[in-house]
């Protein structure tokens, strides 16, 4: 894929990308930089317009760097542990995650460049992959757990792979909630939980769903969808 590069002096590096099947600008954080994707007919003033627009969104959203030094360590909710060392035990180029039942340790090669933002993007999706194991024990307990508090019985409750959409509710009454919601803190898994068990009885967003949502979750359902967009996620989606 060809990109065009520059630098921003808020954003850092920003890749451009024209791509034939695009209809409208769009951005997004890849892999620690800035990706802007465009239709092929667009003009360079336009973008500029678009990527300014976009900067205050952008800048929110930045991915938190640093979390994945050397001698560090992630915590996440549940008593999931990611620890971060260099290993000579590996390629210098490699990084190599070791799974265990309360997380995983990610060696990393000495002649990985941890200040390139490609390695926080590389550590990310090992990070994701690992919460494919790691997430059941964690996220289902809970669901079932909250499901029965409100006398609600989902055909079936599972994991998801997809790391964008964060839950789904099929008209089969079958939940399930991605492994990167292992990453939430517990409050914001929770809401997501809740907005899936508000699907069993409406399918849709309208006002009576987000009535109910908002009454399995207090009366907290505005503040938890404010509290989830503004979150800065440890790993790159």
């Amino acid at each position: 894929m060809a990109f065009t590069t520059f630098n921003d002096p808020d954003l850092g590096e920003v890749r451009v990308s024209v791509r034939a099947n695009a209809t409208r600008i769009t951005g997004r954080w890849a892999d620690g930089r800035v990706l802007i994707i465009v239709p092929r007919t667009v003009t360079a003033g336009i973008i500029s317009e678009a990527i300014a627009r976009m900067k205050p969104s952008l800048l929110a959203h930045r991915p938190c760097s640093g979390l994945f030094m050397p001698g560090r360590d992630l915590e996440l909710d549940g008593g999931v542990i990611f620890h971060f060392e260099r290993s000579p035990f590996v390629d210098d180029r490699e990084i190599r995650i070791d799974r265990s039942a309360g997380g995983a340790t990610v060696r990393i090669g000495q002649g990985i460049d941890m200040s390139d933002p490609a390695t926080d993007g590389m550590i990310s999706r090992l990070l994701i992959r690992a919460s494919l194991f790691l997430a059941p024990s964690v996220l289902l307990p809970r669901a079932a757990e909250m499901a029965s508090a409100l006398h609600l019985t989902p055909r079936s409750i599972d994991i998801s792979r997809g790391h964008k959409v964060l839950g789904h509710c099929s008209r089969r009454g079958d939940i399930a909630i991605s492994s990167i919601c292992l990453f939430l803190p517990w409050e914001l898994r929770d809401y997501i939980v809740c907005h899936e068990l508000a699907h069993l009885t409406h399918m849709d967003h309208s006002s009576r769903f987000h009535a109910l949502c908002d009454c399995y979750l207090g009366g907290r359902e505005r503040e938890l969808i404010r509290s989830l967009n503004a979150y800065r996620w440890p790993v790159m989606r």
